[in-house]
């Protein structure tokens, strides 16, 4: 069962003008790698890079265009814990037999997520009946 542990963490962000029509910004986090991240990805290590042009040089002055580079890292001790059957979300899907236009229903999420190794991940709802997520 989870509970919580106290970690840390850091993270840096840097913006940058380099002209008057083109930027760059910079940043990254580090977390000990030993506790859950509580965040969208699941990452203890994360660094991006990007860089943004204003559309003046090409006379479209209300455009702008972007290039950017992530990369994402988990820690050992990470490795280890899904190595060894941990998970790192559940996944919870809504609407499963509700909408008809829907081509998948609950039993075939399941089926399917069994058969991807990810079975173990899905937490399938019931409609009016309060349910504990860990």
């Amino acid at each position: 069962m989870w509970s919580w542990h106290p970690g840390w963490g850091a993270g840096v962000s840097v913006e940058q003008a380099i002209t008057e029509d083109v930027g760059l910004s910079l940043r990254a986090m580090k977390s000990d790698g030993k506790t859950e991240v509580d965040s969208f990805t699941s990452t203890d290590s994360s660094a991006a890079l990007a860089a943004v042009a204003r559309g003046v040089r090409w006379a479209r002055p209300k455009d702008s265009v972007g290039l950017g580079l992530a990369r994402n890292w988990i820690s050992s001790s990470h490795v280890n814990y899904l190595s060894l059957g941990g998970a790192d979300a559940v996944i919870v899907p809504v609407h499963t037999d509700g909408w008809a236009h829907f081509r998948q229903n609950a039993k075939d999420l399941r089926v399917s997520f069994d058969a991807l190794g990810f079975g173990k991940r899905l937490k399938l709802l019931e409609p009016g009946v309060a349910t504990m997520i860990d």
